[in-house]
């Protein structure tokens, strides 16, 4: 990736056998570098600050998850919320215009070498 961008990252909700959230309205919350969705026990993070890597990501978000975790355990009880890192989306920015592929196939005898580049875009009037 020439600029990679992490939009979001997802995580789901743990939590013991007395806890039942299958009736939790979904809900969502502004914070400085990120907005948070709860919906269906599963939180995203959307994240409106650049983060290059999912580490600075996660990195990011580690204290308000943190708090978020204690505080629902002090309320309520341990094993009643935590949240247990999914996945991310990241993005390129700034992608090549141009993938190569090259492709040799070989046989007994005779050798063929193919090479494949595919275009995303289609050549302009001047180039």
């Amino acid at each position: 990736m020439n600029d990679p961008h992490v939009v979001a990252l997802f995580y789901n909700i743990q939590h013991g056998s007395s806890v039942d959230y299958r009736e939790a309205e979904p809900h969502d919350y502004e914070e400085g570098n990120f907005s948070v969705r709860i919906e269906d026990k599963k939180v995203c993070f959307t994240m409106k600050a650049h983060y290059a890597t999912e580490e600075e990501a996660r990195e990011a978000v580690r204290e308000y998850i943190d708090r978020w975790e204690f505080t629902v355990g002090l309320r309520r009880g341990p094993d009643t919320f935590k949240l247990v890192y999914q996945d991310a989306r990241i993005v390129d920015r700034k992608p090549s215009r141009i993938a190569n592929l090259s492709v040799k196939i070989w046989a007994e005898e005779p050798r063929v070498s193919a090479k494949l580049t595919t275009l995303l875009q289609y050549p302009g009037p001047r180039q």
